[in-house]
């Protein structure tokens, strides 16, 4: 009798999932289990936020897309009902000490789940009391598959000390843990999320102070790379130094930015075209004050990185001006200026500069020192 309710379950399995089987043999082909459980590989999805608990547990959202943050389940009562089906050999996980990953996929029903037993990792272990003592150091991992769109699946993973963990984990740690993703990307980024290939979120967070542990930075591009952005500059006073005369101005334009790394440690691109004039002050023949005038139209590169500037630190800066409007005779006709890199720090950015005219022309060196408000 127990044999035959076996093969029934067996059939029924099948009969379920035969929309997995390959319909024949190809070398090198991928294991059906693999395209259920883990089609895509831990770490490589666009968003990843990671929430620490207590004892050094995690709760680590793999998502293909930012937007499948609207499709989480109830992630307490999903850990509850993996739990739940993983009751009845959780005692006997811990018992033995082998490092183990559950993969579980929720997406079908009824839910499927397999067990991958590290016995090729070895154990450590420690003497009490003259007795050997198995030393559990590396953690279990639950990976949970809760949505898949278009072959783009999201998971839920928990990296625990021991499988058992996940019974008894922080009250509402999984609601606790969404209303904390929810609220930095509200704080800190404020425009529509949308499903761009290029745009790939990160952050680290601590569940018992609520607090954005990484990036620590309110600039959003640290949570949020790749993205693109038209950026308007209202006002960038600068004090600069050239042909013996110091001179006052700020800058007013627009730049498009653009980052392909990641994190707080990534950076960011930008390209922008910007009106800068200078003005000068100087008493004429009636001790009179009298203002000039000079208007630089200015390409401007950069490259800075997402965190903010500490310390004077060496930036990828680059811009080239033209002379535009000419008053006071500080410069000559078809003057061009030269910004070269420089060093940054908070909102401050100070570059060397060179400024010429025609071709090469009266060469002729300077300084500038801006600082971005608006």
């Amino acid at each position: 009798m127990k044999k035959l309710m076996m093969m029934l379950l067996l059939a029924g399995a099948a009969s379920q999932y035969c929309a997995y089987a390959q319909p024949f043999y190809t070398p090198n082909a991928t294991p059906v289990s693999q395209t259920i459980f883990s089609p895509t590989a831990p770490g490589s999805q666009q968003c990843n936020f990671f929430v620490w608990l207590p004892s050094k547990n995690r709760i680590w959202f793999d998502l293909a897309w930012a937007s499948h943050l609207s499709k989480l389940p109830d992630v307490d009562s999903l850990i509850a009902e993996a739990a739940l089906l993983l009751n009845p050999v959780l005692d006997s996980f811990t018992a033995d000490g082998w490092l183990r990953k559950v993969e579980m996929d929720v997406t079908q029903q009824p839910a499927l789940f397999r067990v991958i037993t590290h016995t090729d990792k070895p154990r450590a272990y420690t003497s009490i009391e003259k007795e050997m003592v198995l030393v559990k150091v590396d953690q279990d991992t639950l990976r949970i598959k809760f949505y898949e769109e278009k072959g783009q699946a999201s998971y839920i993973n928990l990296l625990v000390n021991n499988l058992a963990d996940i019974k008894n984990l922080p009250a509402n740690a999984g609601k606790r843990s969404v209303e904390l993703i929810h609220t930095a990307l509200e704080k800190n980024y404020k425009a529509p999320i949308k499903n761009n290939p290029r745009h790939a979120y990160y952050a680290v967070f601590n569940l018992e102070t609520g607090a954005l542990v990484s990036p620590k930075t309110d600039n959003y591009h640290a949570i949020r790379s790749g993205s693109d952005q038209l950026e308007i500059t209202l006002l960038k006073p600068s004090l600069s130094y050239a042909r013996g005369n110091v001179f006052t101005g700020f800058s007013f334009g627009a730049a498009f930015n653009y980052s392909k790394t990641r994190g707080a440690w990534g950076s960011r691109h930008s390209f922008g075209l910007y009106w800068e004039p200078q003005f000068s002050f100087r008493s004429d023949s009636l001790v009179k004050m009298k203002a000039s005038r000079n208007d630089f139209l200015t390409l401007r590169f950069e490259e800075t990185p997402n965190k903010p500037l500490a310390n004077f630190e060496l930036l990828s800066t680059f811009s080239i001006g033209f002379l535009i409007r000419n008053s006071g005779n500080y410069f000559e006709k078809n003057t061009f200026r030269v910004g070269l890199p420089g060093v940054g720090t908070g909102r401050l950015l100070l570059e060397p500069e060179l400024y010429f005219n025609d071709f090469l022309k009266n060469v002729s060196p300077g300084i500038r020192l801006s600082m971005k408000i608006l």
